[in-house]
């Protein structure tokens, strides 16, 4: 009879423990996904103003190669100074943020724009002495603001989130239909 009265309490405890890790593991699950978006969140912003600082300064610098240096001199010195302090707010963002959870994609995004800040100075100098077509121009810095809004659509993909997911998605969208906005004259 003891025996029986042990098997008849192990099942239930058993039952229980496999619930109650079920629950524990579901909710890790959750808290993984909330610090994954957390982190992607963090970034937003900081990235949202590279975006902006590079259109202002793609806009001066296509001004001033059409206008053949007579416009825009000095707004466009002015506007690479100031990049330059929302460029370097970006990569120390960009140091704090895990790496560990999102694709390889967004992993050499991140460091194709490492590898263009490394460069950004002579590209500019490139502008300034008008070695660069005016197409040239507009292709260097929509190809870094590409690189930068295709970051911030990565939101959605790290969360089951529906509506978390569609904020991303608006936002990313939002910044996309200014990008194309302030590019439509390019074309």
């Amino acid at each position: 009879i003891g025996m029986k009265i042990w098997i008849g309490m192990l099942l239930p405890i058993l039952g229980l423990m496999f619930f109650a890790t079920n629950d524990l593991l579901s909710k890790r699950d959750v808290a993984q996904e909330m610090e994954r978006v957390n982190q992607l969140i963090g970034i937003t912003p900081a990235t949202s103003a590279l975006v902006d600082a590079f259109q202002k300064e793609r806009n001066l610098a296509t001004g001033f190669i059409a206008s053949q240096g007579m416009r825009f001199m000095a707004e466009l010195g002015e506007e690479q100074q100031a990049s330059k302090k929302v460029i370097d707010t970006f990569f120390a963002t960009m140091e704090t943020f895990d790496f560990s959870f999102v694709d390889e994609a967004f992993r050499k995004k991140y460091e194709e724009l490492k590898t263009i800040r490394k460069t950004l100075d002579q590209d500019r100098e490139k502008i300034s002495y008008f070695e660069w077509e005016l197409d040239q121009v507009e292709t260097f810095y929509s190809n870094i603001i590409a690189k930068l809004l295709s970051m911030l659509s990565y939101g959605s993909q790290y969360t089951n989130h529906k509506e978390l997911s569609d904020k991303f998605q608006s936002y990313a969208h939002f910044i996309q239909a200014k990008e194309a906005f302030g590019t439509e004259g390019y074309s």
